[in-house]
């Protein structure tokens, strides 16, 4: 079973109890890389550590954020940088007081303009707090991020944007729904709905500067399922999704305000996905890799329309944990090999984008005997390879 639950990617603590097995939260960390291709030798990792988001403005200009896996202590952010050649670290500052920082998604709407949200933990209370950065292209920067009222667990997990001066970030504080808004200058709270007693949303995306949707999980009780919430210009409103027992959405990706998909892991073990076609949501299973016994899709990239759509996680086969990528054409999904990694427990792929239908980078993470790395894999529009791990 697919075990690394106790510290989830994205909110930490949360899992599922069904048939008498733990299932995943959104942020299921685990997996070991699979390929139909000889194990290739290790690429040495930029940094050590884990990378939960990835975002291009370019094909030759992403950046990818994350964690670093600490030699001892508390890890701090990580970001990578892409510019069309090689991947490599940059330095990211820490908030004053930290004990542990987390960036957990990404977004770079301009060339040399990205803005990286997350969380850290208070070194004096505990408390954890929302954080952000920007990119300027040249350093990152912290920015000040307002906190819910009277709120001392809070976190901002994902990030869209349509523009340098019009991003929202989501994610979830005290079990309650949390939605901010960069205007370019400030980040600012905005209302948003809350159907049942503990609502948390993962991943946002935005086709349109009137229209973005936000998804996540939603429950009342010993009953949930997913939760889709929709922007409008002026107000976020929940919109139904198909009935999901103990089911998440965990990344969402719209090719224009009317096509769209979103995935994530279900209360059955397998993942789940779920389209939009301008008027409601839709179940769209994934396929099932043979022998697999828990999988998970954590985040999804529509670059070329509803026919074209990238999404990766993790799913679990009697060797270990491993990396897992699935294509949607517009009517099915299909398993993809991802690149090989020789010498790891195992791996996991947290985040995926795309410039194009023949260029993606996913991010995510492997152990090795020594040391946490991060794992960088690209589509070339034919095949996944690793790239950095």
């Amino acid at each position: 079973m697919i075990t690394r639950v106790a510290m989830a990617r994205r909110w930490p603590g949360r899992a599922f109890a069904s048939a008498g097995c733990v299932t995943l939260a959104a942020a299921l960390l685990g997996s070991s890389v699979t390929a139909a291709a000889t194990p290739r030798h290790r690429v040495a990792a930029t940094a050590h550590g884990f990378l939960d988001g990835v975002s291009c403005f370019s094909a030759s200009n992403c950046a990818a954020v994350g964690q670093r896996a600490p030699a001892q202590g508390f890890g701090g952010t990580l970001a990578e940088r892409w510019n069309g050649t090689a991947w490599s670290a940059v330095h990211t500052p820490n908030p004053g007081g930290s004990a542990g920082a987390r960036l957990t998604g990404v977004a770079c709407p301009g060339a040399a303009t990205c803005l990286a949200v997350g969380w850290f933990t208070d070194g004096a209370s505990g408390d954890t707090l929302p954080t952000a950065e920007k990119w300027n292209g040249t350093s990152w920067s912290l920015l000040s991020v307002p906190d819910a009222s009277g709120s001392t667990d809070a976190r901002l997990n994902g990030v869209a944007c349509t523009g340098t001066g019009n991003c929202f970030a989501v994610g979830a504080s005290m079990s309650r729904t949390f939605i901010e808004h960069w205007n370019g200058s400030a980040w600012s709270i905005v209302s948003s709905p809350n159907p049942n007693t503990d609502d948390l949303l993962f991943g946002v995306t935005c086709p349109s500067a009137s229209r973005c949707w936000a998804v996540g999980f939603t429950t009342t009780g010993s009953t949930g399922g997913t939760l889709a919430e929709r922007w409008n210009g002026s107000s976020w409103t929940v919109v139904h999704t198909p009935a999901s027992s103990d089911s998440e959405l965990d990344g969402v990706s719209c090719a224009s305000t009317s096509d769209c998909v979103a995935t994530g892991s279900g209360g059955n073990m397998f993942a789940v996905a779920q389209v939009w076609n301008g008027t409601l949501w839709a179940s769209a299973p994934p396929t099932k890799p043979g022998g697999s016994s828990i999988t998970v899709l954590k985040g999804v990239s529509c670059p070329a329309g509803g026919s074209a759509c990238e999404s990766v996680g993790a799913k679990e086969v009697s060797s270990g944990e491993r990396a897992l990528a699935e294509r949607w054409n517009g009517s099915a999904w299909s398993v993809q090999s991802t690149g090989a990694v020789s010498g790891t427990t195992f791996s996991t792929l947290d985040a995926v984008t795309c410039t194009s239908a023949s260029n993606c980078w996913a991010t995510g993470e492997l152990d090795t005997s020594s040391a946490r790395d991060v794992l960088i894999e690209k589509w070339n529009g034919t095949s996944w390879s690793v790239t950095v791990s």
